[in-house]
């Protein structure tokens, strides 16, 4: 049967979770793997049922678990995450160039994850 690959967010980390159901026979064999592939490239040979990257190592980039015995093994379909890093304090830049000052706001995102707004405090 094939594994359910399971996305969670958590702040700059987007946690992958391999979850199967384990047949009855499962336990007869040793220790059940998870394969991890990025791209149909894989990254991770584990025991463990889950996985945690960075999001920005994985953006855009599909993702799959492959859950295996001595006996045989199962492919999840591939997920893309959609998690979005929490967002950094910004730093802004002054620069007087004749007689205007020019303001730039300097952000640690990604241009397709910010969005920009200026506030003119009293």
């Amino acid at each position: 049967m094939k594994p359910t690959l399971n996305i969670t967010c958590q702040a700059s980390e987007v946690v992958f979770t391999c979850s199967h159901n384990p047949q009855p026979d499962d336990r007869k064999y040793d220790t059940i793997n998870y394969k991890w592939f990025q791209n149909d490239s894989m990254i991770s040979n584990r025991t463990e049922i889950s996985m945690k990257r960075k999001v920005a190592e994985t953006k855009n980039l599909p993702v799959s678990c492959e859950v295996g015995n001595k006996v045989s093994s199962a492919r999840s379909d591939s997920l893309t995450h959609t998690c979005i890093e929490p967002v950094k304090k910004p730093g802004i830049n002054g620069t007087c160039k004749d007689s205007e000052l020019i303001l730039t706001c300097l952000a640690a995102q990604q241009p397709d994850d910010a969005q920009y707004k200026w506030l003119r405090l009293p």
